[in-house]
């Protein structure tokens, strides 16, 4: 079945808004990692992002019904009680960010957990939405597109003048533009890569799997 989309000028297989909420979801991962940076740790937000192996088999397990076994149950406590520990450590580990309050610090802690969650969340629809329905093409295109409108209304609320200080004559910044440009649109180009990579791969294979690769 095929419904159309842009008053007719693309027929999609699956409807508009499925795609919509994925991309909502995905944006909103990657915003509150990037925000976590702010407040806490670089080495929390990183151990953080393996919360998205038992995100991943839970939101699985939930929604399309697949069994595990358990050796996967296991590894994925294994996870969890990594981040426990990662949690307590960080308590007391200032690591550069004296600036922050703890309260800050922990809100910090939150975004990264939270983030990491919906990641997983994210790899799991994106599954069933490639496999079952308009494959990686149709993905990427639907996804691409409400991922950049979600971006850029967010941009205009909450970060406006981080786009400024980015684009503007910022003196005395670690950086000139030309280099800030350059690492900008690199970091667009990876992303658009690893995404790629990603849909390929869950067209032959499952969300659990694919963040186990990507953070083990």
């Amino acid at each position: 079945r095929t419904y159309p989309f842009l008053c007719g000028l693309f027929t999609i297989h699956a409807k508009w808004y499925y795609y919509a909420f994925v991309a909502l979801v995905e944006s909103q991962a990657y915003y509150l990692i990037f925000v976590a940076f702010r407040y806490t740790s670089f080495t929390f937000v990183y151990v953080s992002d393996a919360l998205a192996i038992p995100s991943a088999m839970i939101f699985t397990k939930l929604i399309m019904k697949r069994g595990y076994l358990w050796m996967h149950l296991i590894g994925g406590a294994i996870c969890v009680a990594g981040i426990v520990m990662n949690t307590v450590g960080d308590m007391t580990l200032q690591d550069g960010l004296e600036h922050a309050a703890s309260f800050e610090h922990i809100r910090g802690d939150l975004y990264a957990v939270l983030g990491a969650v919906l990641l997983g969340l994210d790899d799991v629809l994106s599954e069933i939405l490639v496999t079952n329905f308009g494959g990686v093409r149709e993905m990427l295109f639907m996804k691409g597109l409400f991922g950049a409108l979600i971006s850029i209304l967010q941009i205009c609320f909450f970060e406006i003048d981080n786009v400024r200080d980015l684009f503007g004559s910022n003196y005395g910044a670690p950086c000139d533009m030309s280099r800030r440009m350059v690492l900008f649109f690199t970091h667009i180009a990876f992303r658009a890569l690893d995404v790629w990579g990603e849909m390929q791969f869950l067209l032959v294979s499952e969300a659990a799997l694919l963040n186990l690769m990507l953070l083990t």
